[in-house]
Order: structure tokens, then sequence, then C-alpha cells
């Protein structure tokens, strides 16, 4: 069974969010997921561009981590592209607990 990160961590994540969202909005949305819990993983979405929302499932990258302990923790540059189209680049840092474990991801 997957650990749940501390709520402490999260809100702490979620303040890092706010502020690298507010600094480069318009043009960066910044997401927090929580690994923990793979069905309503996004805890929180800072200057919306997706059209994501809290709650929806983690990405394809988030499920990597979740399976791999050894899988990188920065994966920076990467092409994406929103659920419209849209071509994005995306840069994805995982977030392992004291044991190891990725428990969240910015």
């Amino acid at each position: 069974m997957k650990k749940k990160p501390n709520k402490l961590l999260l809100r702490e994540l979620r303040t890092i969010a706010q502020g690298l969202g507010k600094t480069f909005a318009p043009f960066c949305e910044v997401v927090v997921h929580d690994l923990s819990d793979p069905k309503n993983a996004i805890f929180a979405i800072e200057n919306n561009l997706s059209g994501r929302r809290v709650g929806q499932p983690v990405t394809e990258l988030g499920l990597a981590r979740i399976g791999d302990p050894d899988y990188p923790a920065v994966i920076t540059n990467y092409a994406n592209q929103f659920a419209d189209g849209r071509k994005v680049k995306s840069t994805s840092i995982g977030i392992k607990d004291v044991s190891g474990v990725y428990v969240a991801a910015l």
C-alpha cells in the first residue's frame, strides 16, 4: 500500500506552486500531485492553463514514478500537450518521503 504524503508537505508544495504560478503568470501552470492517490492525484493547480481540476487522476509520468523509485526525480523541458492539443513544454519534479518512495510531484 502506498504511503500518504504528509499533509504539511502537500500544503508546502502548494505554497511553492502558488509562488511559481504567480511569478510566471500567465505562461506557466504549476500542479501539485499526490502520488499516493493515483485516481485523485491533483492536489492543487496554480495559473490553470490546461483546464484540469483538483481531484483528477495522475499522469503517465506520475504512474511511472509510482512504479519505479529509481525513476528520475527531475525531468526538464519535455514536449507535452494539453487535452485541447495546445503544445507546451513541461518540467516534472518528483518528491520522495524519508524512505525513498515518491509521494508527490510538482
